[in-house]
C-alpha cells in the first residue's frame, strides 16, 4: 500500500468514525427522548429506559464501538501528523498514549453505564416504594 492510499484510508476511517457518533444520538433520541430525558426525574427516566432497554443497549453498544475505534484511528491520525518524519519520538508516543487512555476511559464509562442502568432499571421495576426511592437516589 502506498503512502497516498494509506492516507486516504485513514481519512475515510476518521470521517466514518466521526459520523458514527450520530447513530447512538438518533437511537437515543427516538427511544428515550434524549437529550431531553437527561432532565427527567429518575422516577420517570428509569421506567423509560426499561421500556426501551434493547434500544438503549444498541445505542450504547454502537457508542462503545465508536469509543474503542478511536484508539487505532486516533493513533493513525497521529501517524499522519508526523508527515514524512519516520521517527516517532516522545511527542508521538505521548499523543498515542493519551488517545488510547481516552478511548479506554470512555469505554469503561460506557460499560459501567450499560451494566448499572440495566441493573437499576430492572430493580426499580419490581422494588417497593422505599427501595425504589433509594434506587432513584443512586
Amino acid at each position: 500500500m502506498t503512502r497516498h492510499h494509506a492516507l486516504m484510508l485513514i481519512g475515510v476511517l476518521a470521517i466514518a468514525q466521526t459520523l458514527l457518533i450520530l447513530v447512538p444520538q438518533v437511537i437515543f433520541g427516538g427511544a428515550i427522548d434524549w437529550p431531553n430525558s437527561l432532565n427527567f426525574p429518575p422516577s420517570e427516566v428509569l421506567p423509560l429506559i426499561l421500556s426501551e432497554l434493547d434500544q438503549v443497549r444498541l445505542g450504547y453498544g454502537i457508542y462503545l464501538i465508536y469509543s474503542l475505534a478511536w484508539a487505532p484511528i486516533g493513533a493513525a491520525v497521529a501517524w499522519v501528523a508526523l508527515g514524512s518524519n519516520t521517527r516517532t519520538g516522545t511527542l508521538f508516543t505521548l499523543a498515542v498514549a493519551f488517545i488510547v487512555e481516552s478511548a479506554m476511559a470512555r469505554a469503561i464509562g460506557i460499560i459501567r453505564w450499560l451494566t448499572a442502568s440495566t441493573a437499576l432499571t430492572q430493580a426499580h421495576s419490581t422494588a417497593t416504594a422505599e427501595v425504589a426511592t433509594s434506587i432513584e437516589m443512586v
